[in-house]
Order: structure tokens, then C-alpha cells, then sequence
């Protein structure tokens, strides 16, 4: 009676670590899986975000309009995201700084381009000249900003692609 005792306390035990293992185990394949769907997400965003930089220098340098803006979805979903954590942020050369100065930036020149879009209804257009230079400044303004932001989402692209993105972004010299 004292074996078949201990047999079945022995058999719950080896559930309750199998149920516990497991359940780890389970944990630990989804962060992964969701780590692995967020950097994509933002790689992804990052290329979309290359493309329409490019079309926003090429046409404020031509003075036309409309003018895109750039995209901020993924970044949104990161910094929401239980995987925020693994995109570093102790040192100053880890990716989620870096990302968050990209992303500051996409938000001020999406702001300026709105802006942009509204000086045409102003009351500077009336002025002529005034209306021509206020423009010429505000496209001067977002085409720095922008290629400022083509190299810098080019390098972290770059960077994330690797398998340890905080290794990449700190041990990467800065350009």
C-alpha cells in the first residue's frame, strides 16, 4: 500500500512539473514569436518609411504638392508591446533609443508637412512673395529633417537584421 502510495504522489508530481515546464516552455516560444513579429513589423515600417522619405525630399525640393507622410503604426505597436524590453534601453546606443529619436523625428516632420498642407489656405498667400519664402523655408525644414532620417533608418535597419539587436546597436560605431 506505501509503494502504490508514493507511486501515485510520484506520478501527480511528475504532471505538476511536466504542467509547469511546459507552461514555460509554451511562455517562452511566444515571447519569441512576438519579439521576432514586432522587429519585423518595424523593419518593415522602416522600409515603407525609406520610400516615402525619399518621395517627400524629392517633392518639397520641386516646391509641389501634396506631400506624403510618413508612417509611426509599428512604433506604436512596440512601445505598447510586453517586448519593449528587449529592444534594450540602458545605454544610450540600444535600439530603442534610436528608434525613439526616428520616430520623434517622423512626428515632427509629419506636423511640419500638415502644416504645410494649410499654408496654402493661409492668409500668406495673398502676400505673394511672403507666401513663396515661408514655403521655400518650410520645405527646407522637412527636406533636413527627412534625409536626416533616411540615413538613420537605413542604419537601424541595418542593425536589426542581425539576431542580437542590442549587440548590433552597441557595438556598431556611431556615423
Amino acid at each position: 500500500m506505501a509503494i502504490e502510495i508514493s507511486l501515485i504522489v510520484g506520478v501527480l508530481n511528475l504532471f505538476g512539473l511536466g504542467a509547469i515546464v511546459s507552461a514555460v516552455i509554451i511562455t517562452v516560444w511566444k515571447s519569441r514569436k512576438e519579439f521576432a513579429r514586432i522587429k519585423k513589423c518595424i523593419m518593415l515600417e522602416l522600409d515603407q518609411n525609406l520610400e516615402i522619405a525619399k518621395e517627400i525630399v524629392s517633392t518639397v525640393n520641386a516646391h509641389t504638392f501634396p506631400v506624403p507622410l510618413l508612417r509611426d503604426e509599428a512604433w506604436h505597436i512596440l512601445i505598447s508591446s510586453e517586448q519593449l524590453k528587449k529592444f534594450g534601453g540602458e545605454r544610450v546606443e540600444d535600439p530603442i533609443l534610436e528608434l525613439g529619436y526616428i520616430y520623434r523625428k517622423i512626428a515632427m516632420i509629419n506636423q511640419t508637412i500638415l502644416s504645410r498642407q494649410f499654408l496654402i489656405f493661409g492668409t500668406l498667400r495673398a502676400m505673394g512673395n511672403l507666401y513663396q519664402q515661408t514655403l521655400y523655408g518650410v520645405d527646407e525644414v522637412i527636406k533636413q529633417n527627412t534625409e536626416e532620417i533616411i540615413r538613420l533608418m537605413e542604419r537601424s535597419k541595418s542593425r536589426l537584421r542581425q539576431k542580437n539587436i542590442i549587440k548590433a546597436f552597441r557595438t556598431m560605431k556611431r556615423r
